[in-house]
């Protein structure tokens, strides 16, 4: 079977490395579709030898790219023969599954991956009237929907009319965070920060959906002096540093932009912020779970998937600065249930582990093969 994996940017590739690589060593001949414009395709496809086709999508749904991206798109699958058309990150998967109702080819099954809809439980109004319909209408062109949360699933089996299945996201390497490998006295020395001062970490792109501004205010309203470490790149970098400078937190909050050891970084905290307003289901909790640290995050919809009150950690409403002070206070003065809840993680990670998700696409295929033959 030949299958064309579809996603707007080209960093998004770099989530499906192992599944795609499992693909091929299963026999199928798999490709790839995507705009160059962010980020270098992962050289893992190249040594696969996997054919990259660039496409102009933007990921502005008003962008005018998105109209050449449409016609690119549509003459790739018109002339590629392709099975499977498997498509990932919202305004690609529309683009592309407009494109192949057009073909009219049923010959090919096309597959979404929803990394979280846009409409979910708390969601703006405006969200709702414009993405609901939208993947309502084109669910009657899409062969199969894979959620990765709970609440996703639900919404798209009671809802949209094709095949739902739910698999446990993207998958995460566990054995990469529960390896204890550095040592964290030495890893909070090379950070300068003061051994008996407790590690606040959170890790995501700038922008509003991650939600950073909370976990900064949390911090000056905390009773227990702490550090915040803020991983990551965006563009309201600007706007954090404002309010980090407004708030006097310049010597506890610290942007420390793109990181490539960010196993390292769970080692050196105590505690993991995630304050998301939304999330499919946000790997980085996962990582932090697998690393052996308490969360404190909000009660949103795949973050609910994994972290549950007073078992693997805390959850807060979203923006309510007081409420994650008031947890992340409560885990730095009572240690044990921290180190308790830190145990249970590990283990409660394992169900994410990049063998089952690897295992659980697999299957899809395995199914879609025999369904072809």
């Amino acid at each position: 079977m030949k299958v064309l994996y579809v996603t707007a940017i080209s960093g998004t590739m770099n989530f499906f490395v192992e599944h795609i690589r499992a693909l091929i060593a299963k026999g199928f001949n798999v490709e790839l579709a995507c705009n160059d414009s962010e980020k270098s395709v992962n050289r893992a496809y190249a040594e696969m030898q996997c054919p990259v086709h660039y496409i102009g999508f933007s990921r502005s749904i008003k962008s005018k790219d998105n109209i050449t991206a449409y016609m690119e798109i549509k003459k790739l699958i018109s002339n590629g023969n392709y099975d499977v058309v498997h498509v990932h990150t919202p305004i690609a998967s529309v683009i592309t599954r407009i494109a192949c109702k057009s073909l009219k080819k049923k010959s090919i099954k096309v597959i979404y991956t929803a990394h979280g809809f846009h409409f979910f439980k708390g969601a703006t109004i405006i969200n709702w009237l414009v993405y609901y319909p939208i993947e309502k209408y084109l669910s009657k062109y899409t062969d199969l929907i894979i959620t990765i949360n709970q609440e996703d699933y639900s919404i798209a089996t009671k809802h949209f009319k094709t095949d739902v299945v739910l698999v446990p996201g993207m998958g995460v390497n566990i054995a990469q965070y529960t390896a204890q490998k550095y040592d964290k006295a030495s890893l909070k020395a090379e950070l300068n920060i003061a051994q008996d001062m407790p590690v606040l970490l959170t890790i995501g792109e700038l922008v509003p959906r991650k939600n950073q501004i909370t976990a900064i205010r949390a911090v000056k309203k905390m009773k227990n002096d702490s550090i915040l470490m803020i991983a990551g790149e965006g563009f309201l970098k600007d706007t954090l540093n404002n309010e980090i400078a407004k708030l006097n937190l310049q010597n506890r909050v610290f942007l420390l932009g793109y990181r490539n050891d960010v196993d390292k970084l769970y080692q050196a905290c105590d505690i993991f912020v995630l304050p998301s307003v939304r999330e499919g289901l946000g790997l980085v909790g996962i990582e932090a779970m697998a690393s052996g640290k308490p969360i404190v995050a909000t009660s949103i919809n795949g973050i609910l998937d994994y972290v549950e009150e007073n078992v693997s950690g805390f959850l807060c409403k979203p923006r309510d600065s007081d409420e994650f002070a008031k947890k992340l206070d409560y885990l730095i003065d009572n240690p044990q249930i921290a180190s308790k809840i830190g145990a249970f993680n590990v283990e409660h990670s394992k169900k994410y582990d990049i063998a089952n998700s690897v295992k659980a696409n697999n299957d899809i295929y395995i199914r879609l093969a025999k369904e072809n033959s």
